[in-house]
This record gives C-alpha cells, sequence and structure tokens, in this order.
C-alpha cells in the first residue's frame, strides 16, 4: 500500500496540470499566432530602408548601322530597382510629329544576360502605349521590329515608369480590312512593296494591320485570305504625314468581269498614258487603282472585282508622255462576272513649262514666292519641283532664286502670267504661251 509521501506528491502533480490547463484555457483568442502570418521584426539601430524607385533613366545609344546604312534601333532602359524586384516599363511610342506608332513589337533584353538571353516583348496598341512587364532589375536595350529607329534620347533625362514617352524616327501606315458587306477581315496576310523594302503584317482581331518605314516613300499594299484579295495601288507616304490611315476592301477574285477605260482628249485623240482609280460605292475607300500600262493587249482590264464602283481619273504625273488637267468628274461602273464595262472620259491636254528664276545679286537662302494668273484672270499660288535632300523632290511654290524647275501645275492651251514676291517686297512678272505637247521655257528676273 502506498505510504503517506506517494499520495502527497500525486495530489500535487494533479494540481500542476489543473493550473496548467486552466491558464490555456483562459488565454485571449488573439494570443496564438496566425498560421502564414506576416512577421515583422525590429529594423536594426541606423536601418535605413531603400525608397522604391518611381522613374527610369533613359539612354538612347546606336545600334550599329542597318544593311541600308540607316541608323540601328536601339536605347538602354535603367530599372532602378532592388534585389529580385520585378519591374514593368509602361509608355508610349510615337512619331515625331506626336502622332501614335500602332501595332509596333518592341523588345526588351537584360543587357549583361547574353546572347542566349530571351528577350520580354509587347506590342503597341493602336494608341502607341505599351507595357512591359516583370522585367528584372538592371539595365535594359529596347528594340524594334521593322524599319523604325528610336530616335536618341538626353543620357541624363529621367521619365516616370508609367508614362515613358518614346520617339521614333519614320512613317507609318495603318490598313483597315474588310470584306464587301462591311465586315472586318481579321487574319488577313498583307504585303507593303516600295522602292526599298518589301514588309509584311497581319490584320489583328479588329481586321488592322501596320507598316512603319524608315522614309517617305511610295509602294502598293497586296492583301488575301482565303478567297479574298485587295490592293492598294500607287500609295504615298509623305513627310507631312507620320501616321496615315487607309480603308482596304478585300473582295473574292472569282467573280471579276473586265474594264475597258477610254480617256480622250477634247481633240477626240485617244491617250495612252494615265491612271484610274476604283473607289468603293459606299465608302470611298479605294478598291483598285488601274494603269494603262497594266491593261491587257486589247486594252481592256481583266480581274477588276464584281460591283459598282466609283471611278476617278488620277493625276497624271508630270514625266508622262502627255499631261492632262485635273478632272474631278466620278462617274459611276458596275462590274458584272464575264462581261465588259466601259468607262470613257475627257481631258484638256497641257503643256510642260521649264521655269528660271534670276537676281544676280541674291544670296543663296533667298527664296521667291511664286502664283500665276490663268486665262480666267484668276490668280493662285504655282508650285514647282524642287530639289530636296537625299535626291528628294518638295513641291512648293518657295522657290530659291538663280535656278530653273520644273512647274508642276498642268496648264493647258492658253496664255499665263507668272508672279514672283521676294520678302523685301520686290515684285516681278512674265507672261508665258503654253501650247499642249511642248515645252515652255520662261525667266522671271528680279
Amino acid at each position: 500500500m502506498p505510504d503517506r509521501r506517494h499520495w502527497l506528491a500525486l495530489f500535487v502533480t494533479i494540481v500542476v496540470i489543473v493550473a496548467c490547463l486552466r491558464g490555456l484555457l483562459d488565454a485571449p483568442e488573439d494570443s496564438s499566432p496566425d498560421v502564414g502570418a506576416a512577421r515583422t521584426e525590429a529594423e536594426p539601430e541606423g536601418y535605413v530602408r531603400e525608397p522604391r524607385a518611381e522613374s527610369l533613366a533613359l539612354r538612347a545609344e546606336p545600334s550599329g548601322a542597318r544593311d541600308d546604312g540607316s541608323p540601328g534601333p536601339a536605347a538602354d532602359i535603367e530599372v532602378a530597382s532592388q534585389g529580385a524586384t520585378r519591374e514593368s516599363i509602361r509608355g508610349r511610342l510615337e512619331f515625331l510629329d506626336g502622332s501614335p506608332v500602332p501595332l509596333q513589337r518592341i523588345e526588351a533584353t537584360l543587357g549583361n544576360a547574353g546572347p542566349d538571353a530571351v528577350p520580354r516583348s509587347a506590342t503597341t496598341g493602336l494608341d502607341g502605349s505599351f507595357a512591359l512587364d516583370g522585367l528584372p532589375a538592371g539595365l535594359h536595350k529596347l528594340r524594334l521590329d521593322g524599319a523604325a529607329s528610336l530616335v536618341p534620347a538626353d543620357a541624363a533625362q529621367v521619365a516616370p515608369k508609367d508614362g515613358l514617352v518614346l520617339r521614333v524616327e519614320g512613317f507609318g501606315l495603318l490598313v483597315k480590312t474588310r470584306d464587301a458587306s462591311g465586315a472586318i477581315v481579321p487574319g488577313a496576310s498583307l504585303q507593303l512593296t516600295g522602292p526599298q523594302r518589301r514588309s509584311s503584317a497581319h490584320s489583328n482581331s479588329q481586321g488592322v494591320a501596320a507598316f512603319t518605314v524608315s522614309q517617305a516613300t511610295t509602294g502598293e499594299v497586296e492583301a488575301w485570305k482565303a478567297t479574298l484579295r485587295g490592293s492598294l495601288r500607287r500609295l504615298s507616304l509623305p513627310d507631312e504625314a507620320h501616321l496615315i490611315v487607309r480603308e482596304l476592301v478585300l473582295l473574292p477574285p472569282t467573280t471579276t468581269g473586265r474594264l475597258d477605260v477610254i480617256v480622250r482628249s477634247r481633240s477626240g485623240s485617244r491617250l495612252n498614258d494615265f491612271s484610274v482609280r476604283l473607289l468603293d460605292s459606299n465608302s470611298n475607300a479605294q478598291v483598285l487603282f488601274l494603269r494603262a500600262k497594266d491593261a491587257d493587249s486589247d486594252g481592256t482590264f481583266g480581274n477588276v472585282p464584281v460591283g459598282t464602283f466609283r471611278a476617278s481619273l488620277a493625276p497624271a504625273f508630270v514625266g508622262a508622255p502627255e499631261l492632262y488637267a485635273r478632272n474631278p468628274t466620278r462617274k459611276t461602273v458596275t462590274i458584272t462576272e464575264g462581261a465588259t464595262a466601259t468607262l470613257e472620259f475627257e481631258v484638256e491636254l497641257c503643256g510642260r513649262v521649264l521655269l528660271r528664276i534670276e537676281r544676280p545679286e541674291a544670296t543663296p537662302e533667298q527664296h521667291a514666292t511664286l502664283s500665276i494668273r490663268d486665262r480666267d484672270g484668276h490668280t493662285r499660288s504655282l508650285s514647282c519641283r524642287v530639289p530636296g535632300p537625299d535626291d528628294t523632290v518638295e513641291v512648293t511654290s518657295q522657290v530659291p532664286l538663280n535656278s530653273t524647275f520644273v512647274v508642276d501645275d498642268h496648264l493647258p492651251d492658253g496664255r499665263y502670267t507668272i508672279l514672283g514676291h521676294l520678302p523685301d517686297g520686290t515684285q516681278s512678272d512674265t507672261t508665258i504661251l503654253i501650247t499642249s505637247g511642248l515645252i515652255t521655257q520662261a525667266t522671271l528676273r528680279f
């Protein structure tokens, strides 16, 4: 039988156990830590937490010349972040005139990641905005697909991460594709062919495709998807329009007819060099651009889509064998399958003018402003083709002195007066007689 000391020890043990259980039951409900809760430890004395960067230092450096000699597209973006923090670069691509660069693919590669690094990429929206997310800390190199070049920036420039604006040298073309019913055509293949290069693109889910070229150019756009085809001929990207928008109608090529275009002078002679635009009768979007030299051997155009179009005679090129005055007339023509439709225009033939501007004491930077008084006594500005930098040609009424120019205006037969004005108020004029098919040489002396 247990003695008294044994019972006393057992009693003390029971009392201790009861006291512990009572302490646990009486403890506050929030005294135990939540699973997964963040734990905050005291900062060491003198510790200063680094603020999160809110801006990016932008440095742009050329990445070498392209094959055609133009500068390569490159810019260095320094993402100022700490440790393994991932950052985002958000902003907007725009041309030099402030218009957006749409549907442009942009890549960011960590500068010290090596040649095998996989870049982060994004495509700008129709408003030129982009977002490159999840970038590791470090110096990133941005590159653009296509012919666009980033404009070098000031090395000291600092821009907000969410409002970075990158300027792009070049010109843009936005093409909206749809079919004859007006429905958008996503997934169409488009090709822009110009004097310098050939570029390809695909229309997105909204039926929109975009091209970027490095300099003003003329070209043609061909588009196709399954049985649909369409084209934009003699498309121009001029210096003054950094982004232009065109609509392209894709039609089934299997339902086509033929078109015979007859262009005659007022005397009845038939012209052999002309161009005609066929416009969609509802939207006025250009469907086809027909050139006389592309006609079949019998002088007619084949594979013209079936439908009703509005047709207009395009202005004659200055170098065309026969110049004619601008004809604003638009005619309606209906193309039916397997049949030949006829379209006729009457034009007034023009002559050519070589104009020389002389003032012996003039300095090279002095210019004259030209105007012309026509046969009916109306006065308007007179445009000439003035050579520009890099073999370009500018059509302007502001011409340098002591030079000879080709008059760009198409002037029908008759007597005209050319007037010149200098900034100092000096004026001069000369009278010319235009004969169609001939070149008139004139001199305007101050």
